[in-house]
């Protein structure tokens, strides 16, 4: 078996584990902060943006395999719907739009067992 010996990975790899642990909180407050390597920070969009995806824009969109290994994480939904929006548009492509229905089907044999929940909710869902 071959381990990496790369020093940086290591070190990546330690601080990984370290905030896996929960060694950044302090145990009688539950308080704490993760320290974020200055080399993992950006200080704008623009500088994220071109971290992940490289210059833009592009004369085609990438195959999927492209997007698998950037992915963006942020505390909020609405970060990331604002930062996938401009992201989207870097890239040329078709629009298109999917739709969907507004209804939940029951069987009446699970009609006891189920609530049913409110389309209004439903509707507010968004899977970013």
């Amino acid at each position: 078996m071959h381990l990496n010996q790369d020093p940086l990975l290591k070190q990546f790899t330690q601080w990984l584990l370290n905030i896996g642990c929960g060694s950044t909180v302090d145990c009688n407050t539950g308080s704490g902060s993760i320290p974020i390597p200055r080399d993992m920070r950006c200080t704008n969009e623009e500088d994220l943006i071109r971290s992940l995806y490289g210059s833009t824009p592009h004369t085609s969109t990438p195959p999927p395999q492209y997007f698998y290994n950037r992915v963006l994480l942020a505390p909020l939904n609405q970060d990331i719907r604002k930062l996938n929006s401009h992201i989207l548009c870097l890239f040329p492509s078709a629009m298109c739009t999917y739709t969907s229905a507004d209804i939940q089907v029951v069987e009446p044999e699970m009609q006891h067992s189920l609530s049913v929940v409110p389309v209004k909710f439903l509707n507010s869902l968004n899977a970013s």
